[in-house]
């Protein structure tokens, strides 16, 4: 099966347990395709590299819109600063993110991305 089909699959399959596009589907990971990197699904990897690449990219720019936001009012906030908030948070996003994906994938017994159609119940 090729990418395209195994990702149409893969959104059929999870349209039809109820889980929304948004949550199968998330923005940073049409991103990721559309510049051609051949990252799966979130809930099909593992709890390190889903808090990484979520907690990293939501750090980023949570940190450099407060930094932003941040240099408009009465004090001003310096960039190390900015860096702190953006690694709080990321930090604590990306672990929640990781978990609930994971907690996803226990829920619907999904296996790995590439026996994906062939490891599902019922299928």
């Amino acid at each position: 099966m090729n990418r395209s089909s195994q990702l149409e699959h893969y959104k059929q399959q999870m349209a039809s347990r109820g889980v929304s596009g948004a949550t199968a589907f998330p923005p940073a990971w049409h991103v990721f395709w559309s510049l051609g990197v051949k990252v799966p699904p979130p809930p099909f990897l593992g709890f390190a590299s889903l808090a990484l690449i979520t907690g990293g990219l939501f750090g980023s720019l949570f940190g450099f819109i407060a930094w932003l936001l941040g240099n408009r009012g009465i004090r001003e906030m310096p960039a190390a600063e900015a860096a702190w908030v953006a690694l709080i948070t990321g930090t604590i996003f990306g672990l929640i993110m990781a978990a609930y994906y994971r907690g996803l994938a226990r829920k619907h017994r999904l296996g790995s991305w590439a026996a994906f159609p062939d490891s599902q119940p019922g299928t």
